[in-house]
């Protein structure tokens, strides 16, 4: 494998070509929310909440929300992890989770952790 440079955040990152996101992410001590990733299991995306955006210099100013654990590092990517964008969309994704599952610690203080400390949407 090579090495490549990102952006993380502004600061630049080496990682090898095909890691995915989320690893560089956690080796390089970001925080990144994520309930379904686990090291013994492959990655599948399903909580969503390890999202973050991405962009590239040659994207003239285009940009993508992606689970950056099933994204493969490429050379140039600029990734922000808390962007405004970024942040709305875990908090949507906390209160879904918060309506499903109000009693459960972590999700109740993953939620809290980005201002949501009670559902919008009707329990069942």
């Amino acid at each position: 494998m090579s090495t490549v440079t990102i952006t993380v955040n502004g600061k630049i990152v080496r990682a090898e070509t095909g890691e995915y996101l989320l690893a560089v992410l956690r080796r390089e001590k970001i925080d990144v929310p994520a309930l379904c990733h686990h090291e013994a299991v492959e990655p599948y995306g399903g909580c969503r909440l390890c999202t973050v955006e991405v962009t590239k210099s040659d994207w003239k100013g285009w940009s993508d929300c992606v689970v950056s654990c099933l994204y493969p590092v490429a050379a140039g990517l600029i990734i922000q992890t808390h962007s405004p964008k970024v942040i709305e969309l875990r908090k949507t994704l906390l209160d879904l989770y918060l309506a499903r599952h109000p009693q459960t610690k972590l999700i109740q203080d993953m939620a809290a952790d980005y201002g949501v400390t009670q559902t919008s949407y009707q329990t069942v």
